[in-house]
């Protein structure tokens, strides 16, 4: 077919040759002719392309193109190109996986210096209720909140049970779980079993593990008795083990809150701002060592039994004290670290870096763990006149 040309001032007239695929052999041609016009006061351009044949590739000025292609978008990604996207994307959540992991650790650390906060608070308002401070256990006969005790106020024979968080519920808005307690009888006794089961969030550190946790054991005649586990505990004193091993100098380091006594706040001469009360005692009754490696508790009756003690919140072995254990968290007590070295009744959280604590002015500090021993057996007692910096701890 022969082509059409627009004739006159500006015509550009462009011929192609067409190749088989190989480029070899011409199998025909086709022309694109260009030309401008004057149509009514504006210039237009006009563009014709006659084809002779059917091109599979075109030459023009020494250059291979494909025209069928030319000006239109391609389909889909090849496949280095999608490779390459996914290489960006992996790098990208590589980056950011570790600071959202951080961002999250730091709002369930907020959280649970909250909890603290809120047992400091009722601890006071216990105080200021009764004029002195929780007790960390009852087991024996308390006239003070009349317990263990008959009607006349003397001891009772068989005494029961009691942990210290207890009798802090009416201060932490669980008046209803308080009123179905019932004090008489022991925390293991059948009776007070729905609430001592009951899983208190106020009780739960949000960054440990599992927190559906159960402390079951055998004792006191009580079979198969079950507790909620708790993260914290009352911190109340100094384990001799650590002071003959030379970890701490000898001293006074009775702590606030001890069982079955009456303590007030003109007591802790040390001051309220540096004693501490209640820590983190994370992960009970599992085993959990330096590193977050853990040995899951085994059942009643296992030969030997993996358990830690007093993991209830309603547990009266929930208070425990300073030991020491070597830094790595194997082996047994003592050693000179105090904090996440292993959870056996020992500070442990699940915090990089140290733990949080109450202190007796109701305040909650984040204590390091590479603070010295000794530090940390300052701060728990009382009354023992040692001086102590903040930025020892």
């Amino acid at each position: 077919m022969a082509p059409e040309f627009f004739q006159g001032n500006g015509d550009r007239v462009d011929t192609w040759s067409c190749y088989d695929p190989l480029g070899r052999l011409p199998v025909g041609r086709f022309v694109v002719a260009q030309s401008d016009r004057i149509v009514e006061g504006s210039r237009t351009t006009s563009i014709l392309i006659t084809r002779v044949c059917q091109p599979q590739f075109c030459l023009k000025e020494g250059l291979m193109e494909r025209p069928a292609n030319h000006g239109r978008r391609r389909a889909a990604f090849t496949l280095i190109e999608l490779l390459v996207v996914i290489s960006i994307i992996a790098v990208l959540i590589a980056l950011l996986l570790p600071a959202v992991q951080a961002a999250r650790e730091a709002a369930r650390r907020v959280q649970c210096v909250n909890n603290l906060k809120q047992m400091g608070l009722a601890m006071h308002n216990f105080e200021s209720a009764n004029g002195f401070f929780t007790p960390a256990a009852i087991d024996d006969a308390f006239p003070r909140l009349g317990i263990n005790v008959d009607e006349a106020g003397k001891p009772l024979a068989k005494p029961v049970l009691h942990g210290w968080v207890i009798l802090l519920l009416p201060y932490t808005e669980q008046v209803p779980l308080y009123n179905s307690y019932n004090l008489k009888t022991d925390f293991r006794d059948l009776s007070n079993s729905t609430v001592v089961r009951a899983q208190l969030n106020l009780m739960m550190c949000p960054s440990s593990a599992n927190p559906l946790r159960m402390d079951t054991n055998n004792s006191g005649g009580f079979k198969g008795w079950q507790a909620a586990a708790g993260d914290y505990g009352p911190n109340n004193s100094v384990a001799k083990i650590a002071i003959d091993a030379g970890f701490v100098a000898p001293g006074q380091y009775a702590g606030v809150m001890q069982a079955n006594t009456v303590r007030t706040i003109a007591e802790i001469s040390d001051g309220t701002s540096n004693t501490l009360v209640i820590s983190e005692v994370s992960g009970r009754p599992d085993i959990w060592r330096k590193g977050n490696k853990m040995v899951a508790s085994t059942p009643i009756g296992s030969s030997p039994r993996v358990y830690v003690t007093g993991a209830g919140w309603a547990n009266r072995e929930s208070a425990f004290g300073l030991h020491g254990f070597p830094a790595d968290g194997n082996g047994e007590a003592p050693g000179p670290c105090h904090t996440n070295c292993v959870n056996r009744n020992e500070v442990f959280s699940f915090h990089p870096g140290g733990a949080n604590h109450v202190f007796a002015d109701g305040s909650v500090h984040f204590v390091k763990e590479t603070a010295a021993i000794q530090i940390m057996a300052n701060l728990i007692s009382r009354a023992g006149g040692e001086i102590l910096s903040a930025d020892s701890y």
